[in-house]
């Protein structure tokens, strides 16, 4: 499994583990989060570090794989970083990282699962997404998610084997490394006692999963040797507001600053009918208890 180390990697290789499963992970190091995952499955689980240029030639010469599972990506920030000035950087850490694992992997695997988005679909719309819908990408990130699309299922393709594009929507939970926007900002501000500030009168709607749920997707894809397309997704629409007024719930009394100027807000849900019917997993964690876990232990 590449991204080991990552907020959906360290998830997802317990997860597998938990399932009996017998894990090689990879990264660019070797964490404390993944020592203590080793010291506690030593016999199942190991690590190699990968460069972030990619695999070399030869890195896994002699290994063969049930499964394949590549969350390794570069991920821009939520403070500009999904420009088109990055757009090389995100080319070098997802699309030509994806060719190099490829190249690494041939002939060696009978199952390959990818980590996608739902970037894919772009963020110019609004509505409710589902895995047949056109992909319209608006960004960087989400072009060369959905290049890396191409390229596992040309791979499969050429390799006769099973592959399953897993599109995760925006994960949360303890870790959360990108700057998620409420636990960036609204917690820390409740915290503070300070007010929680909405533009556009809190009216966008977000389809947010906890990251354990999403780890179950990618451990169910392996499990079922899974094939297609899949929205990893709560299925489930969220206002900020009601994000600003659970979390204002869970501080007390606190004041919320809204302004609006009456303008358009993008709305987006992604549904998961095959997430549930084919995968098998249902989301178990709601907003409110996300929310609460994150309040009392952050």
């Amino acid at each position: 499994m590449t991204g080991a180390g990552g907020f959906l990697g360290r998830a997802t290789v317990r997860g597998l583990l938990d399932a009996g499963c017998t894990v090689l992970g990879t990264g660019r190091r070797f964490s404390e989060h993944l020592r203590l995952i080793r010291d506690e499955f030593s016999e199942r689980f190991q690590f190699e570090e990968v460069p972030e240029s990619g695999f070399e030639p030869g890195m896994l010469a002699g290994k063969s794989f049930a499964s394949v599972v590549h969350l390794a990506s570069f991920v821009p920030t939520s403070a500009g970083g999904n420009t088109w000035a990055s757009l090389r950087e995100i080319q070098r850490g997802s699309h030509d990282y994806t060719l190099s694992l490829l190249d690494a992997v041939a002939g060696k695997t009978a199952h390959f699962v990818f980590a996608s988005s739902v970037t894919v679909y772009g963020k110019s719309r609004s509505g409710i997404f589902r895995e047949i819908d056109a992909t319209e990408p608006t960004d960087p990130y989400g072009l060369f998610k959905l290049a890396g699309e191409g390229l596992c299922r040309l791979f499969a393709m050429q390799e006769k084997i099973p592959c399953a594009l897993l599109r995760p929507t925006q994960l949360y939970g303890p870790g959360e490394p990108h700057g998620l926007f409420f636990q960036k900002f609204f917690i820390p501000a409740a915290r503070r006692g300070e007010a929680l500030r909405l533009v556009k009168g809190g009216r966008e709607t977000k389809d947010l999963l906890w990251v354990d749920d999403a780890s179950r997707a990618f451990v169910a894809a392996v499990q079922r040797r899974a094939e297609g397309v899949f929205n990893v997704s709560s299925g489930v629409g969220v206002t900020v507001r009601e994000i600003a007024e659970a979390i204002q719930t869970l501080a007390g009394t606190l004041p919320v600053d809204v302004t609006d100027d009456g303008g358009p807000v993008l709305s987006q849900v992604f549904a998961n009918e095959k997430l549930r019917e084919v995968l098998g997993v249902t989301p178990a964690v709601s907003m409110n208890t996300g929310l609460k876990r994150l309040w009392e232990n952050e």
